[in-house]
């Protein structure tokens, strides 16, 4: 038996248990070379570390191992069948890993600019960048639950679009020849292609605005609080958003309230 292995010279060899090569067997994947018919004892070649090793790949893709069967024909392996599709799920795994990043990154630098103005207590002029909200009109909205549900659809729609939502959200108000229109918003950091985009995208363009935080009132008086702190408003774009800080507080939320012309 000098040309095999012993279970578990094989399974120390890649830092696995003997019961997973067990199992392995059991579904298939991996039989040993040589079963001992009176002992039982199992023997495997050096050259079924190969095999060995493709399985643990697999492991490492996310591959469920009973779906590893369908890599075996008979006494085959299709290893160019399962790095093909292994290929398929890192990518895909990459593309997650990116926007887990850009989504880390973002809120690092919302932080860090939003440092600048934590102790701000009236109003104050802030360059934000260019921004792009997924809206729904909510004139009709009457409580926390009509809300929520619609926060939920905008999320929803963004994944379904292929878009990535993050977390400021709230209302959106166009004030234009002495009218008032209501929306809800959620940022996402990715959009289609301007020929596939719908009117549920707004651009909002990189510019100035007026601000000011606040612990803000329910949604039923944020009308009267935004005419109250600045009065009355012609042509102009009202942003409340919430504000997300160093530190989250549960049970309390400020806002920042962005003014700026008619968007």
């Amino acid at each position: 038996m000098s040309n095999y292995l012993k279970i578990s010279e094989f399974a120390k060899l890649r830092n696995v248990n003997i019961n997973s090569l067990l199992y392995y067997e059991k579904i298939g994947v991996l039989r040993p070379a040589y079963v001992d018919p009176h002992s039982k004892y199992r023997y495997y070649s050096p050259e079924q570390l190969i095999i060995l090793d493709t399985i643990l790949l697999a492991i490492n893709l996310g591959i469920p191992l009973k779906n590893l069967k369908n890599y075996v024909e008979g006494d085959t392996f299709l290893v160019q069948k399962l790095f093909e599709d292994g290929k398929k799920l890192a990518e895909a795994k990459m593309e997650d890993i990116q926007t887990t990043l850009r989504q880390i990154e973002y809120h690092l630098e919302d932080q860090k600019e939003n440092r600048q103005y934590q102790n701000e207590t009236g109003h104050y002029r802030r360059s934000i960048r260019e921004r792009f909200f997924i809206t729904a009109p909510c004139e009709h909205c009457q409580n926390l639950s009509d809300f929520r549900s619609m926060f939920t659809n905008l999320f929803e729609y963004a994944q379904s679009h292929h878009m990535t939502p993050i977390s400021p959200s709230g209302r959106l108000f166009r004030y234009q020849n002495g009218w008032v229109s209501s929306w809800l918003f959620l940022e996402v950091l990715t959009v289609p292609p301007p020929e596939k985009e719908s009117g549920h995208i707004l651009r909002v363009p990189a510019s100035v605005f007026t601000c000011v935080r606040k612990n803000m009132p329910d949604n039923k008086d944020l009308l009267s609080f935004i005419e109250k702190e600045f009065g009355p408003l012609k042509n102009s774009t009202v942003i409340v958003t919430n504000v997300l800080s160093d530190k989250f507080r549960f049970d309390s939320m400020q806002s920042e309230v962005q003014i700026t012309d008619l968007i």
